[in-house]
């Protein structure tokens, strides 16, 4: 997600968002998102008795979850060919 990134319901230029449009963008529920952040996976600031998530702290939980999957198949791809890592390289 880029600034130039729509997020239904807010201005391009948002800096902060709702739990409502961080559930619409991760298609999931908001207690999930809510979950996430008491798990310190998400950050996000309390302004008042508002919850908001950092546009870059998004970018960062999703650039976090596709590194974990990208490691995961290639440590599968690995187990399944029978190719492990080199330490002569």
């Amino acid at each position: 997600m880029t600034n130039e990134d729509p997020l239904p319901g807010s201005r391009p230029d948002a800096r902060l968002l709702t739990i409502d449009q961080v559930s619409e963008v991760l298609q999931i529920s908001r207690w999930t998102v809510y979950r996430l952040i008491w798990a310190n996976e998400l950050r996000s600031v309390q302004i008042g008795r508002c919850r908001r998530v950092p546009r870059e702290a998004l970018d960062s939980y999703l650039a976090r979850l596709m590194a974990l999957r990208c490691f995961q198949w290639v440590t599968q791809c690995e187990g399944m060919c029978g190719v492990t890592q080199r330490d002569d390289m």
